[in-house]
């Protein structure tokens, strides 16, 4: 008799993405997979790979937006909010036009010759992962995006 492990669904771990196509092979090949949690630390190590991700593409697309501009700014700040942690990157660039901001988080959609539209939107979802949100708030001038993340 062969035992098969019990493995837990949780959809926020790091092995999830793993575990499905293990199940799918185990049912194939009678293949037993055994998840072991990650450790705190190497959680921890994802979640700030995973964050730098996101500051890198926010700073980046802020370069972009404000290429050739001679005043170019970019301002980054981190406030807490209660249980809250909020990141804000906030330039002074031309802005986003309104008709693009309301499908900002749609694949595919970008204004940039050689953009793909996925940045903002894996951003998005690596924020979202972690329980956070992104979003782009109104701005007087420029672009502001803001992060908000629970606060370890």
């Amino acid at each position: 008799m062969i035992l098969r492990p019990s493995i837990s669904r949780t959809s926020s771990t790091i092995a999830s993405p793993i575990i499905r196509p293990l199940h799918t092979l185990r049912s194939a090949r009678d293949i037993l997979p055994r998840r072991t949690e990650p450790s705190s630390s190497a959680r921890q190590q994802a979640f700030l790979f995973l964050l730098s991700q996101v500051i890198v593409n926010l700073i980046k697309n802020a370069a972009e937006a404000m290429e050739g501009q001679t005043d170019a700014r970019l301002t980054l700040a981190v406030a807490r909010d209660g249980e809250r942690v909020r990141l804000i990157f906030a330039d002074n660039g031309p802005g986003v036009a309104p008709d693009v901001a309301r499908q900002l988080f749609t694949p595919f959609v970008t204004t940039r010759a050689n953009g793909l539209g996925l940045g903002l939107v894996i951003c998005r979802d690596i924020v979202a992962s972690f329980g956070g949100e992104l979003d782009l708030v109104p701005a007087e001038r420029g672009a502001t995006f803001v992060a908000v993340l629970k606060a370890a």
